[in-house]
């Protein structure tokens, strides 16, 4: 099958993205030919990232909030933040399916690292201590791993992504605020987890909302007609060793 039906359902695989390396292999055509548009997209090949973003750097939009828990109350805000390290992806796990077109993924993440040059915060903690804090914000995951489902439906004239089922799991968390009040960064080390369990519906909804346009975006600039067409034909007419998959 060629790249014009593979490029929709990679993209709703990669989840917010990635990829280096695979522990799988792949078990048709279409298979084979995501790993090797991820292996194109994680290089930086221009054919595909003059239509998706670059892995080697994402930015996010600055955030603010309140927080309560665990002894401390804060507000805070942050600039636009950089997640690094998506480009390390590993492919754990990988499903493609031509006849319904769904498609399922495990994707590890051994190191992702989330900066901003300015946070600012302030609270109290303990109910006596004045809490504030100014300046670089890191965030370390290691170990991550997500997990995305999809099935592509014709909503008019073209396709769409139908839902997108997704769950995560992080290995640990390391959080530095730089010039922040004690114990603002014992307090989130040492309750990382708890934290990310608490927000786990929120977490995924953000992701869910973020991945379910880009990908919808993309499938829009081809007819649902043109889609199926190609998904009717055989064209794996190649060997799969000839492909120059990531190690």
């Amino acid at each position: 099958m060629k790249s014009f039906i593979s490029i929709p359902l990679f993209l709703t695989l990669a989840v917010v993205l990635g990829s280096v390396g695979a522990e799988v292999n792949p078990k048709n055509c279409l298979e084979a030919q995501v790993l090797d548009l991820l292996s194109k997209w994680q290089n930086g090949d221009e054919n595909i990232t003059s239509s998706v973003p670059s892995l080697e750097n994402i930015s996010l939009k600055s955030v603010d909030g309140v927080y309560e828990g665990f002894g401390i109350r804060i507000s805070y805000t942050t600039g636009e933040m950089q997640l690094r390290g998506v480009n390390r992806l590993i492919v754990e796990e990988l499903s493609v399916s031509t006849s319904d077109l769904e498609a399922s993924t495990t994707l590890h993440f051994p190191l992702l690292s989330l900066t901003a040059e300015q946070y600012n915060l302030k609270g109290r903690a303990y109910l006596m201590y004045s809490l504030k804090g100014a300046g670089l914000m890191n965030a370390t995951f290691q170990n991550v791993k997500v997990t995305v489902g999809s099935k592509l439906v014709t909503n008019d004239t073209v396709m769409q992504v139908d839902d997108v089922n997704l769950n995560f799991s992080v290995g640990s968390i390391q959080v530095d605020l730089a010039d922040s009040s004690w114990p603002i960064n014992k307090v989130l080390n040492s309750s990382a987890m708890k934290i990310v369990e608490n927000h786990r519906k929120e977490i995924v909804t953000a992701a869910k909302d973020f991945l379910k346009p880009v990908v919808n975006d993309y499938l829009a600039t081809m007819t649902s007609s043109q889609l199926l067409s190609i998904a009717a034909k055989d064209y794996c007419n190649f060997s799969l060793t000839s492909i120059d998959f990531p190690k």
